[in-house]
């Protein structure tokens, strides 16, 4: 029973609180004690109802009191409600409401309000506009007064008036500042008036009056007045003064500065003869100033500076006044210019062009920089644009960079004279002969040949070069420099210029291209030899004097710049030597190439045994004796012995070693065709006279000492008309030791029909048997000259012969562009012409496309 109280009581607060957390109500109850826990609830609730009752009975007059109350409160407001309805409705009512009829009124006031701002501004604005309009009248009457001062002034006061009451002048404010401008240009028109009379520039065209004139007018005239009648009073700087005002002085100072360049500076710097400038002055109304020429011939650039001198002085005083913004401005406008001017008229052509002229650069220099210090005291001007001083101070480089150009100047003169006349020319060159097996005495030998006069001059302008940069490495180290590289440029354009300028007459002849060879070699010989001692010996002078003198002291610059030109000068030396092989070589290709033509006519003996064949053989032959014998008639004259010899010796040989092939060529000779082609081929016997030199007449062991192929040629041409048996012997004495295997069974084939002795005898030859040693077939003559001995003993192989162009394959020709294509006729052939064996063309340098086709593409024999 006691656990049924505290259950009973856990659901009362289940009731009141909906609480079902309390786990007492989870425990598991019989009927008996639910019956029981019913009971007492019903006990419980019977309780409070007693209690709620007598709660009632004893707050029932108070409800009623306070029910009584709020049954007044509403009532009050429900009547409230509906007074505030009726006022709401009366409030609203669009025609007779409150809110109507205070909109109305608000509607009136503002309108009342904005008519009465609009009437004010206007009266404002007429008031300013008024005043504006009063103030331009006065402007107005002070211009018909021509005070420029005081219209200045009000001018700029309207303009500030204007501005402060632009919002008063919202319909007014264009045609005020119309009227305005209408003002102001009638005072800029009266300012440039009274401009125009204070600075009168007069007599644009410039006249030079001769010694004795009658009439000597002032050909230029500048008037400056600070105070003149026509201006009325007006003083020069009070103009300048309103145009600062309104912010146009530098719009017109700079036209007074074009006016002063156009009509006195330019006009004086630019007189080919002197001029003295007279300044007059007037007063205190002004000054004159005037350019009047002189009868002096010679221009003085120090006379020049000072006379500019004076017409700054002029400006300053007269000009600008003692008002330093106006002097500043009219320096900033025209110093800059001025002293451009000043550098390219005056002291450009005042730099000297010569060594020995150089001191009288000083007094020069020293006039341009109180030039410049004059300008800047009374210009105020700082600026280091165009600086005399800065100038004049690097005269070492101007000089070096003028007398530089005048050389190349005096260079490219002499190589564009049209003087081919040629000179004798002479050189020894040391020389070693052998004697049995060891080198003998050791000698020179006198080299003979012919140059023009433009390698000679060359020359000699070079080697002043060279003295010139000597004497001025220790005091003027960057002019000794430029000189020294001026010399690489002068050869330069040497190796440019003659090449080209000159080609027509170089490929009109042999004999040109092989002069020009010589011109080149020389020059190059004396590069290296006397240039080159003398630049050695001025090495030597400028250390020695270095070194004497207690304040200079050599750079490395100066140390290393004769050095260096000895290398420079043999490099050049070597560049000169491969343009003149490579002209020499192109005389010898021509030649080559006429020869080829005539050589295709033979038709390679096949059709000899033909009458129109044979005689057409025979004029080949003869225009080939022909063709060798002009090349040596016109190669004799011009190069020196030796060097001839080895060109006709190559030309001849490779002639022969042509004819050779032709005829190896052949698969089938007759006997007919045998002696015809021996006897067309007799005629190259003429070919030794082509060999002669003067006072000695070339014999045909001296000419086979030097033509390689002379012997095997004739050994060929007797094997024409030899039998089976006699070629066969001379074989086994090893008389035919010249010819191969494959050659010698080409021709057995070709001369014999194919019997079992034939073939016995190529047998034979094939096995390489030979029954006696090799005897010599001809014995040699005394030789052509005195060296003829070292040409048979040493290679031919020179400083002066034309070297293979396959060992110059990375220098370059010059003076090879696309007109080289029709350097030769064009035949309509087949290409004949035989390249030498060691004949490669560059194609990376000097060599372009239309070099290509320059020679007709021979046929190559293997």
């Amino acid at each position: 029973m006691s656990t049924l109280i505290p259950f009973g009581d856990a659901f009362v607060t289940q009731l009141f609180t909906q609480d079902s957390s309390n786990p007492l109500l989870d425990t598991p109850v019989d009927s008996s004690s639910l019956s029981a826990v019913l009971d007492s609830l019903y006990k419980t609730t019977d309780a409070l109802h007693e209690q709620l009752f007598n709660n009632i009975c004893d707050n029932v007059d108070i409800f009623s009191a306070s029910y009584e109350q709020m049954n007044e409160l509403t009532q009050r407001v429900t009547s409230l409600v509906g007074q505030a309805m009726t006022e709401q409705s009366n409030v609203i009512d669009p025609t007779m409401g409150t809110h109507a009829v205070v909109s109305h009124a608000l509607r009136r006031y503002t309108a009342a309000l904005e008519t009465s701002q609009q009437h004010q501004t206007q009266l404002d604005s007429l008031r300013v506009l008024v005043t504006l309009v009063e103030a331009l009248e006065d402007i107005e009457s002070i211009l018909d007064q021509q005070q420029i001062v005081p219209a200045t002034e009000a001018l700029l006061r309207l303009q500030a008036n204007l501005t402060a009451n632009e919002p008063y002048l919202a319909h007014t404010v264009h045609w005020v500042r119309e009227r305005i401008e209408q003002q102001k240009n009638r005072l800029v028109c009266i300012l440039q008036d009274f401009l125009a009379a204070a600075i009168t520039f007069e007599t644009n065209r410039v006249k030079i009056i001769t010694t004795g004139c009658s009439d000597p007018s002032p050909s230029l005239l500048l008037s400056l007045s600070s105070s003149s009648n026509d201006t009325s009073g007006v003083d020069l700087k009070d103009v300048f003064g309103c145009l600062d005002q309104l912010q146009l002085l530098t719009t017109h100072m700079s036209t007074i500065k074009r006016s002063m360049f156009k009509h006195i500076i330019k006009p004086y710097l630019e007189f080919d003869v002197t001029a003295d400038v007279v300044v007059t002055k007037d007063g205190s109304k002004g000054a004159t100033l005037t350019l009047r020429p002189t009868t002096d011939k010679q221009i003085n650039p120090l006379r020049k500076l000072k006379n500019l001198g004076q017409i700054l002085d002029f400006c300053f005083e007269n000009l600008c006044g003692a008002d330093l913004d106006h002097a500043r401005l009219f320096g900033n406008l025209a110093l800059p210019e001025l002293f451009g001017l000043v550098i390219e008229k005056v002291l450009g052509p005042a730099i000297p062009t010569t060594s020995k002229d150089l001191g009288t650069f000083g007094a020069v220099s020293r006039a341009a920089e109180s030039l410049e210090q004059t300008s800047r005291d009374h210009f105020g001007w700082s600026e280091k644009e165009n600086s005399l001083k800065e100038y004049v101070s690097h005269l070492d480089r101007h000089f070096a960079r003028k007398r530089g150009e005048k050389v190349l100047l005096e260079g490219r003169n002499v190589m564009l004279r049209r003087l081919y006349d040629v000179e004798d020319a002479e050189e020894e060159e040391e020389k070693k002969e052998k004697e049995g097996e060891g080198m003998g005495k050791a000698g020179t030998e006198t080299q003979h040949y012919r140059i023009t006069q433009t390698p000679q001059l060359l020359v000699l302008l070079l080697t002043d070069m060279i003295q010139e940069a000597s004497g001025l490495v220790n005091t003027h180290p960057i002019s000794a420099a430029h000189l020294v590289h001026a010399t690489a440029d002068l050869l330069d354009l040497y190796r440019a210029i003659m090449p080209s300028y000159h080609r027509a007459h170089l490929i009109a002849r042999p004999a040109n291209c092989l002069v020009f060879r010589n011109d080149c070699f020389w020059i190059a010989r004396q590069l290296q030899h006397k240039l080159g001692a003398s630049a050695a010996s001025a090495a030597a002078a400028a250390c020695s004097a270095a070194n004497i003198s207690a304040t200079t002291q050599p750079t490395n610059t100066t140390s290393s710049l004769f050095p260096d030109l000895a290398k420079r000068l043999c490099d050049e030396a070597e560049q000169l030597r491969l343009l003149g092989n490579w002209w020499a070589q192109l005389a010898f290709e021509q030649q080559m190439h006429r020869i080829n033509l005539l050589l295709e006519r033979l038709d390679g003996f096949v059709t000899i045994a033909d009458h129109r064949q044979r005689q057409q053989c025979d004029e080949a032959i003869g225009g080939i004796i022909g063709q060798v014998r002009n090349f040596s008639d016109e190669a004799r004259p011009v190069l020196d012995r030796r060097l001839f010899v080895e060109t006709m010796a190559r030309l001849v040989d490779r002639l022969l070693i042509r004819l050779i092939r032709m005829i190896e060529d052949i698969v089938d000779i007759g006997a007919e065709e045998s002696e015809l082609i021996s006897r067309s081929l007799n005629s190259v016997a003429q070919l030794v006279s082509t060999f002669d030199l003067p006072g000695h007449d070339a014999t045909e062991p001296e000419v086979m000492a030097r033509v390689g192929s002379w012997q095997k040629f004739w050994l060929l041409k007797d094997m024409l008309e030899m039998t089976m048996k006699d070629i066969m012997e001379a074989w086994r004495r090893g008389s035919l030791g010249m010819f191969t295997v494959e050659e010698m069974c080409s021709l057995v084939c070709a001369l014999f029909a194919d019997t079992d002795r034939r073939e016995a005898v190529l047998d034979e030859i094939k096995s390489g048997r030979v029954e006696s040693v090799v005897q010599e077939v001809h014995s040699v003559t005394p030789p052509i000259t005195v060296e003829s001995r070292r040409w048979k003993d040493e290679p031919v192989n020179s400083n002066d012969t034309p070297t293979d162009l396959a060992d110059t394959d990375e220098q370059d020709g010059w003076g090879w562009d696309e007109a080289d294509e029709n350097i030769f006729v064009e035949t309509g052939e087949e290409n004949v012409s035989e390249p030498m064996p060691d004949l490669e063309i560059n194609t990376e340098e000097g060599w372009g496309d239309a070099d290509e086709d320059l020679f007709v593409a021979d046929e190559m024999h293997k």
